[in-house]
């Protein structure tokens, strides 16, 4: 698939819908979307999260941990089950959690693939460092006070003989 002119790329939305529709302001010239997972279950806004990113023209979407995490809880997170199990399965119906969960992991674009944390695991991470604090204001402006969320750091790595490396 051909990448269009302007490509707009959302990962971790986590259910923030003030965070989501300012983001979506600033990309009104975007002639597609790419949704990279964790599109909010469980979340503060999880339906309006999902209405609002179902009204996208032209977007393609992946699945992130936290749709897996919808029927596959992580035994080594116990908080993540008790997370899941106290806000589960909210306003969302069962044909619309099945729906997120059977996304694709991946999805590639104009030769690019995009996935959710990393190849290998949609709950990890190519970064080798913790990554740097968001500056100061921006969380603050959009984050719910009971937000529950982590953070994946977004880096481009090149493999040998891929993207470019050698």
């Amino acid at each position: 698939m051909k990448l269009p002119v302007v490509l707009a790329v959302l990962y971790d939305i986590h259910g923030n819908l003030p965070a989501l529709e300012a983001v979506l302001a600033e990309a009104r010239d975007a002639d597609a979307y790419l949704l990279g997972g964790d599109y909010g279950t469980p979340s503060p806004w999880p339906r309006e999260t999902l209405e609002r990113l179902r009204a996208l023209p032209d977007a393609t979407w992946i699945r992130g941990n936290g749709e897996r995490w919808i029927f596959e809880r992580p035994e080594d997170r116990p908080e993540v089950g008790e997370a899941y199990d106290e806000f589960m399965p909210g306003p969302l119906s069962e044909d619309e959690l099945a729906w997120l969960y059977a996304l694709p992991p991946q999805a590639e674009l104009d030769g690019v693939l995009y996935v959710h944390g990393c190849v290998v695991r949609d709950d990890d991470t190519f970064a080798t460092a913790q990554p740097s604090p968001v500056p100061a204001g921006r969380a603050e402006r959009h984050a719910p006070s009971q937000s529950r969320q982590r953070r994946h750091a977004p880096r481009r790595r090149c493999a040998r003989g891929v993207g470019g490396a050698t």
